[in-house]
């Protein structure tokens, strides 16, 4: 059955507008205090009822590639076939992205119609993340110039980083964490509506507005779970795959082992993240004009 009905629809809730700037900037207040808390809410609520859907995504789009791509070619084997397994795995991650995003967002639908949607979402998605990072290039060059001006080298293998060098990675990790913020909401838009990787970008940046602090404290302990969860998954899959195999060999029972513990580190981040960016979209598009939602069979 066709979707007909829009993510507008679906999420959006009528505002009144305030009546004078003192009720409108409480009322901006209150929206922001709510709007991580009750999309972490939702989210839970979410899980509780399709959990078992979201989890299917997951483990067939996160974890399995990672698995086959960690068996093909172990963490030790870097050559031109585990560049192009990553860039894949990358690519299907994105579909089960924007996959979670639409089971998270509504109507209710299946999980095949879920990844289909993102499967067809996938070009404007995709395309949107490039003009991010080439936004990100833009933002962090000027940075780059006058570190190397002042010293700063790129670091490569083996060599130890300098001090200007090291503070030059860290201006520009912030510098990044803290644009990012304003591009937070494109894979959820590029589910969502109907828009061109221009428009996605440029409704993120809209959408964000007024909210940065707020976005970008959810961001920060995004950042925090994945780095936790990332290094207690690498150490338990890595002594226990050196236990079995001391050495990664492709389609060893080692590299499986650390394939399955960074598919499911990946795959909770994953999950989460989408969890949160869907419920966090929902809100501040609330009682924006509707849009529609690109159509999906389910």
């Amino acid at each position: 059955m066709a979707c007909g009905a829009t993510v507008g629809k679906a999420i959006a809730r009528s505002n009144r507008p305030p009546h004078n700037a003192a009720q409108a900037q409480a009322k901006g207040i209150r929206v922001t205090k709510a709007l991580i808390s009750g999309a972490w809410d939702e989210a839970k609520a979410i899980f509780a009822r399709d959990g078992a859907l979201l989890v299917t995504v997951v483990l067939a789009m996160v974890v399995l590639p990672e698995v086959l791509s960690a068996v093909i070619a172990p963490r030790t084997n870097r050559d031109g076939t585990s560049a192009l397994l990553a860039l894949v795995t990358g690519a299907v991650g994105i579909v089960g992205q924007l996959a979670l995003i639409r089971l998270a967002l509504g109507p209710s639908t299946t999980v095949g119609a879920a990844i289909g949607h993102g499967l067809r979402r996938f070009p404007a998605a995709f395309a949107a993340l490039v003009l991010v990072m080439v936004a990100m290039i833009a933002i962090c060059l000027p940075f780059a110039i006058v570190g190397s001006l002042l010293g700063a080298e790129i670091p490569s293998t083996g060599h130890k980083v300098g001090p200007a060098t090291a503070l030059l990675l860290l201006i520009l990790l912030m510098v990044m964490v803290a644009a990012s913020v304003r591009f937070m909401m494109t894979s959820a838009i590029a589910v969502a509506e109907p828009a061109g990787p221009l428009a996605i970008v440029r409704r993120s940046w809209d959408l964000t507005r007024g909210h940065y602090f707020t976005l970008l404290g959810l961001l920060l302990s995004l950042f925090l779970v994945l780095i936790v969860v990332g290094m207690v998954a690498g150490a338990l899959g890595g002594i226990a795959a050196r236990l079995l195999s001391p050495d990664l060999e492709p389609f060893s029972a080692g590299a499986m082992i650390v394939g399955v513990a960074d598919g499911i580190a990946q795959g909770a981040f994953s999950l989460l993240s989408s969890l949160m960016f869907a419920r966090v979209y929902a809100r501040l598009s609330s009682g924006a004009p509707t849009v529609g939602v690109p159509s999906s069979a389910g």
